[in-house]
């Protein structure tokens, strides 16, 4: 099935959400709840994608090497309705608030004195942590899962925007 060169291309292929690598540009609806979005509700992000290395018995730092110099990036555009971005700055504003929260907590302990009591370095840390998993959580929408020359498999989308694209045909796959 050939599409005009002004509609976007996306399939879905099983939980994945699939673009043409040529036009990287998801239909104007949300990716989350399905909800029709407009050109203000759309964002661009640049997404990395690499593989993992030559093989498990290479050291891992010859794989991370390996990863890095074959990186592939792309520019994907994705449409978020106002109450999913609404929702992703006020979990982002929580992580912030918990990260300053706990440093000012590590903060105190360590005017307690040197060993810092552990009621303060304890709960610093995991306001820290909570605070980092809300940020990871609210800031990575979608994730590449696998790219070729022709398509980007994305991770992130949601059934009821899933649902409403056409199914990719392994046909169209060129690699």
């Amino acid at each position: 099935m050939r599409h005009s060169p002004h509609m976007p291309q996306a399939w879905k292929d099983g939980n994945f959400f699939v673009l043409s690598r040529h036009m990287p540009e998801a239909p104007d609806r949300c990716i989350l709840t399905n909800e029709t979005v407009f050109g203000s509700s759309k964002i661009t992000k640049q997404l990395s994608w690499g593989n993992n290395g030559p093989a498990s018995w290479v050291p891992v730092k010859l794989q991370l090497l390996f990863a890095l110099a074959n990186m592939q990036h792309v520019l994907v555009t994705f449409g978020l309705s106002g109450r999913v971005r609404t929702i992703r700055w006020i979990a982002m504003g929580l992580a912030l608030t918990c990260i300053v929260l706990g440093a000012y907590l590590f903060v105190m302990g360590l005017g307690k004195g040197i060993p810092p009591p552990m009621s303060y370095v304890g709960t610093g840390a995991v306001l820290c942590i909570l605070a980092m998993t809300i940020f990871v959580n609210s800031y990575s929408v979608i994730d590449v899962v696998r790219m070729n020359d022709d398509f980007i498999w994305l991770r992130g989308a949601r059934k009821p925007f899933l649902d409403s694209l056409p199914i990719f045909q392994r046909d169209n796959e060129s690699s």
